[in-house]
């Protein structure tokens, strides 16, 4: 099977929020890479209309504890019900013009 990612993920955890049409969602970013992240988000028991295509914002702060905004095209997105968290979104987004700060990190993340 051919890898069709553009560039290598780096498995790293950090907070973060995904805010879709002025309302925002916490979870964590999985894995980083120059040109996408995973994100898993788990709303307040609602249902919410994550689709792929779907522009959002994902904000989290970076280990300097400078904050960050991403914008973000949903590629993929993965439903589930944990008995615990309720609704889990697993999305996989391409980041869109991502900031130098950010592109420093993920280089400073493949070091390690």
């Amino acid at each position: 099977m051919k890898n069709k990612r553009r560039s290598k993920r780096v498995e790293y955890r950090l907070d973060a929020e995904v805010v879709l049409r002025d309302r925002s969602y916490r979870g964590s970013i999985e894995n980083f890479s120059e040109v996408g992240i995973f994100k898993i988000s788990v709303p307040d028991e609602e249902v919410v209309e994550f689709i792929p295509g779907a522009d959002v914002t994902v904000r989290f702060k970076l280990p300097s504890d400078k904050a960050i905004d991403l914008n973000c095209n949903i590629k993929w997105l993965r439903v589930t019900t944990e008995p615990l968290s309720g609704i889990v979104y697993s999305m996989g987004m391409e980041i869109m013009n991502p900031p130098e700060e950010y592109l420093k990190f993920v280089k400073i993340l493949h070091k390690s």
